[in-house]
């Protein structure tokens, strides 16, 4: 029993050692988020797709075929350099410090243009199945602040209690005071039946 663990220990050891040895060399990337969009898309939940087709409003789907693309610009000032063991950091120029998502509507007891955030949960890729989405303050550190991912998701844990058209933006907020908002997206949110 102890044979076996001493070789996962020196592993280990070793591993520590490489990476504080070559933290010094890593080169992170800096980029700026400079513009950000939104996209409603169908997605196909429990079906094991990884892709979204466009949205339509014509066809009247549900809420939980709805998934919102979120399109971020980001600018990279400097590429991350990889040398050896290292593995660098995407880092943004300014933090993006909170995002909020507003439609005209109201959606249940959250009135027309009241931050919506409290009810969407987010994911990094298109085929995120349920119960792997996070919450906003993960989504934010690793997905938006920390990563070269350009492209995430969200979206709306709640049903809406009428079908109506929902004119949908977001406000990113930076460190600074600054912030972005997207173009608004006219979408058309029905209702899913839950069957019991």
């Amino acid at each position: 029993m102890k044979t076996a663990k001493l070789p996962l220990i020196v592993a280990f050891l070793l591993s520590l050692i490489s990476i504080s040895s070559c933290s010094e060399d890593c080169q992170d990337g800096l980029f700026e988020i400079r513009d950000v969009s939104l996209e409603p898309r169908r997605w196909f939940p429990g079906e094991g797709v990884d892709e979204t087709e466009p949205w339509d409003n014509a066809d009247q789907f549900p809420i939980v075929v709805l998934k919102m693309e979120i399109k971020m610009d980001k600018f990279f000032r400097t590429l991350p350099v990889f040398e050896g063991n290292c593995f660098p950091k995407y880092l943004i120029d300014k933090k993006v410090r909170d995002v909020k998502v507003f439609s005209n509507q109201s959606f249940g007891e959250i009135g027309p243009l009241q931050d919506l955030s409290s009810i969407v949960l987010f994911s990094p890729r298109a085929g995120t199945p349920f119960g792997q989405f996070i919450e906003k303050r993960e989504w934010l550190d690793f997905y938006v602040n920390e990563s070269n991912f350009t492209r995430t998701y969200f979206v709306f844990n709640r049903n809406p209690e009428l079908q109506a058209l929902h004119s949908i933006f977001m406000v990113f907020e930076f460190e600074d005071g600054s912030s972005i908002q997207t173009e608004r997206v006219d979408v058309l949110l029905t209702p899913a039946v839950i069957r019991q």
